[in-house]
């Protein structure tokens, strides 16, 4: 595989860090999630950087990648990876109306969707009662105190308020995950 989900990858400001891409896929893998051909939902889909960390670590995974922009980068990327393809379901809308409707369980969730803090809080809202026990929420733009003005991610705020009684299980950079 020459192209991978590192191309995709650089320093802040681009959507994931390198450091951020190893932290995804170590989250994801066997060790972590011990679940056999796993549903994921991927929150925020833009150019697959998150989609193809996922893929090339769990090939048998499949996701489910929400986004309210119909593009076609992230397949393309998908393509160029040469990955599978049907692996990805696009789902367009709102992640939170989507979550809403939503009636399976899963057993891992990416949340880099609308960085607002009102719809971070209620996509933790809406989508943490549908995981499985022993799964993982993972959130992306996490800062501790005020965010940077490139970024006016209202992601920590949320995650301080909603996530204090479950386990940390990943600080890098800008992700925060929990076990649940």
């Amino acid at each position: 595989m020459t192209f991978s989900s590192y191309d995709l990858a650089g320093e802040d400001p681009n959507p994931m860090t390198v450091a951020e891409v190893d932290a995804l896929k170590k989250l994801v893998s066997v060790e972590s999630l011990d679940f056999a051909n796993p549903t994921i939902i991927n929150i925020g889909a833009e150019r697959g950087t998150s989609t193809l960390a996922i893929l090339e670590e769990r090939p048998d995974a499949t996701i489910f990648s929400i986004d309210i922009n119909p593009s076609e980068s992230e397949f393309e990327n998908l393509r160029k990876a040469e990955l599978d393809t049907t692996k990805v379901i696009r789902i367009l809308g709102r992640s939170q109306g989507v979550g809403r409707a939503w009636p399976f369980w899963f057993e891992f969730i990416w949340i880099d969707g609308d960085h607002r803090y009102l719809a971070v809080k209620e996509d933790i809202q809406v989508w943490l009662p549908k995981l499985r026990k022993g799964a993982i929420i993972a959130l992306h733009d996490y800062f501790e105190g005020e965010p940077p003005r490139h970024n006016p991610s209202g992601a920590g705020q949320a995650i301080r308020e909603l996530m204090g009684d479950h386990e940390l299980i990943c600080e890098v950079e800008r992700i925060r995950a929990f076990r649940i």
